[in-house]
């Protein structure tokens, strides 16, 4: 029956005296005219009484029936007609009656449109993998399923951040984007932290559960719906999540009251919820799958271009260079034993080699760092098991992407190659040089052997001399002992240049062979190269040694000249003087570098045994007589050093004659006595 046909019958009913109908969903829902006669004044206000009416009698002439219905129709009409009108006695539950099938029929028709509503949304849930699409449609296929509800949006968690973030929304302004909370904050942060949904059928209702969110976040949610949150009727909201995996909060908003919000409401919202979390779980998964792929395809991309860089053997340089292009980032690449940076260019950076070896001598794991400016760098080593051969340095204008690491990870392999062999190489460049260092030392084949000598700008005719260095340090492989070579090595080049020289190393010591036109430039030589064994030592925390030979012209003369760099090496290690002492420098001790010193000490304790005994004054006597000696055996210097009157320097000095059994003014006593200290001191 439509509401034309029921009006009919109600004024056959009637009359044609006048009536109004009207209805309600609840009995907190105002009143809305539903039908009213032909003959009653189409202007009349609606009654604000109709309430009070019910409660209180109708009064002034007019009757009133009500009619309630429950489930499923949870509905109620009132008719108010003139007392006057002649009614038969059971026109009440006829029209009761007559209206129950009405509104039962209409339920029918709304409930089979819902239903296919629903299935209409669920297909377009399955309609699309795009995870931004898909949250677009479920919003609006849920404002489709829920009549009552005029605009909504869908929050989403972000792990990343920790919060929830509006990933879709109908009907609200762009500014709900920049409304985001955290779990257990506003509506939606209580809705997800407790899983549960929940209707708030007024304003003060959930005004009351958003007092926990911050002002910056209300005056978005202010804005998206345009400044005028008090247009807001209701609200409902349900969790959205599959399994034990917490997706989101999906939130609708009741504007215009047409319809109240129901239980029903809010079990068919969260079947949509559960129905949808299942298809952005499949979006998930298909996204990452889709992601995984082309990860996996860009991988193999890269892969590619880094193969064909290595066997096309391009340097470091273009591997960087090529590196730089793929990352779109500022890249390098640092050679630590060379302390150069690739690309090769002015630029002043802020690392140096010994640098890095110092970040990555505990942990050889890549990491950030603070670079000049603020901008953090990332460090990424390429290793030869523990020994780092070079890193590349990543300005990080912006983060890194998985991606980012893939590339640094093949480009990484092809610099290690290109290192790998550099060191091959040089170590291949290092024996051929001991090799002919050995032949020139045998001095055979003398031609073969000025021939060979003119690569290295060195002649026959040059003035030559030899120059060994010793590592102390005690290693903890050979790799990283040959890192440590290659490095120092490579600050004696920075310093005293490759040419007119032959060097290598090999095991813990570098030999140099060099050419000086005089004693004074020798010495300048030897100054250059003290200065790169004093940085060296004071970066290690370990002393350098080294000893120089002497000064000869012809290569039949390298062999002595290597000899005395061994014994003034020998002098300086037994003595523990780090530095570099030239042969020429060690004086009379040449004539003990061979001594057992057993046999030196020996000869120390049997001449100055006596001074060292309790008639020896503890010491104090030999003390005298060693500034005696320093002071060229005046006395009066002497005494100034000690702060002793002379006199008493005479008694010391008669009591040393007489304690030792030596006159000091004796030739063969004195040599024997300065013999003593002098060795005692060394």
């Amino acid at each position: 029956m439509t509401d034309r046909e029921l009006r009919a019958y109600l004024e056959a009913w009637m009359e044609s005296v006048p009536f109004g109908v009207w209805e309600r969903s609840g009995a907190d829902d105002p009143w809305r005219r539903w039908l009213r006669s032909e003959s009653e004044t189409a202007g009349e206000e609606e009654p604000f009484d109709l309430d009070d009416n019910l409660r209180s009698g109708t009064g002034s002439g007019i009757g009133q029936a009500r009619f309630v219905y429950g489930e499923p129709l949870n509905r109620e009409a009132l008719l108010r007609y003139p007392l006057e009108a002649k009614l038969s006695g059971d026109w009440q539950e006829r029209l009761r009656s007559i209206i129950r099938e009405k509104w039962l029929e209409a339920l029918v028709v709304q409930q089979r449109q819902e239903h296919e509503q629903w299935l209409r949304g669920l297909r377009e849930l399955t309609s699309s993998l795009d995870i931004n699409e898909l949250l677009l449609r479920i919003m609006h296929s849920a404002l489709k399923v829920i009549p009552s509800a005029d605009c909504g949006f869908f929050m989403m968690f972000d792990p990343e951040s920790g919060k929830l973030v509006p990933r879709a929304s109908v009907g609200v302004g762009e500014s709900i984007y920049r409304f985001r909370v955290f779990p257990g904050e506003g509506i939606t942060g209580k809705i997800f932290n407790s899983e549960r949904g929940q209707i708030f059928v007024s304003p003060p209702s959930f005004i009351k559960e958003m007092d926990n969110v911050d002002m910056d976040n209300m005056n978005h949610l202010s804005q998206a719906f345009e400044n005028s949150p008090e247009s807001v009727q209701a609200v409902m909201a349900v969790p959205v999540t599959m399994n034990k995996d917490k997706i989101g909060v999906m939130i609708v908003h009741q504007l215009q009251r047409s319809k109240r919000m129901d239980e029903r409401d809010l079990h068919r919202l969260q079947g949509f919820a559960d129905q949808a979390a299942i298809a952005i779980s499949n979006a998930r998964l298909y996204s990452e799958l889709e992601e995984k792929n082309r990860y996996l395809t860009k991988r193999n991309e890269i892969h590619d271009v880094f193969t064909k860089l290595s066997v096309e053997g391009n340097d470091l340089e273009t591997v960087t260079r090529t590196m730089g292009r793929m990352l779109r980032l500022p890249v390098f690449f640092v050679d630590p034993a060379k302390d150069e940076w690739y690309p090769r260019s002015g630029r002043t950076h802020e690392l140096s080699g010994e640098q890095l070896h110092t970040l990555f001598s505990v942990d050889l794991s890549a990491r950030e760092i603070a670079g000049p400016n603020g901008m953090g760098l990332y460090l990424y080593p390429i290793l030869n098991g523990s020994v780092l051969l070079g890193s590349f340095v990543v300005e990080l204008e912006r983060p890194l992407q998985r991606l980012d690491l893939v590339v640094l990870e093949q480009g990484s392999a092809v610099a290690a190659l290109e290192m790998m062999n550099t060191y091959s190489l040089t170590e291949m460049y290092f024996r051929r040089n001991q090799e002919l260092f050995g032949e020139l030392v045998l001095y055979r084949e003398p031609k073969r052997l000025e021939a060979k000598l003119k690569s290295f700008g060195l002649s026959k005719h040059d003035r030559l001399f030899v120059c060994l260095l010793q590592l102390t340090e005690e290693p903890k492989d050979m790799k990283r002992r040959e890192s440590d070579l290659r490095r120092l090595i490579s600050g004696i080049e920075k310093e005293i240049g490759r040419t007119n020289l032959l060097l290598f190393g090999a095991q813990d010591k570098i030999t140099i062979l060099a050419a000086a036109d005089d004693e004074a430039k020798q010495k300048h030589f030897i100054q250059k190269l003290s200065a790169v064994a004093a940085r060296w030592s004071e970066a290690k925390g370990s002393p350098l040694y080294g000893g120089a030979g002497g000064l000869y012209k012809g290569l039949e003369n390298v062999s002595k000249s290597n000899d005395e760099a061994n014994r003034s090496l020998a002098y300086v290690l037994g003595r523990e003087r780090a530095g570099i002492m030239r042969y020429g420098d060690i004086g009379i001790n040449r004539l003990f570098i061979n001594q057992d010193p057993e046999e030196i000490d020996s000869y120390v304790r049997d001449v100055l045994a006596p001074l060292r005994s309790p008639r020896g004054q503890s010491g104090e006597l030999e003390r005298t007589l060693k500034e005696y000696m320093a002071a060229n055996r005046a006395s009066a210097l002497t005494a100034e050093r000690l702060h002793i009157h002379p006199n008493t320097l005479y008694h010391r000095l008669r009591k040393i004659e007489e304690l030792l059994d030596v006159d000091l003014n004796e030739p063969d006593d004195w040599l024997q006595i300065y013999l003593a200290c002098h060795l005692s001191d060394a």
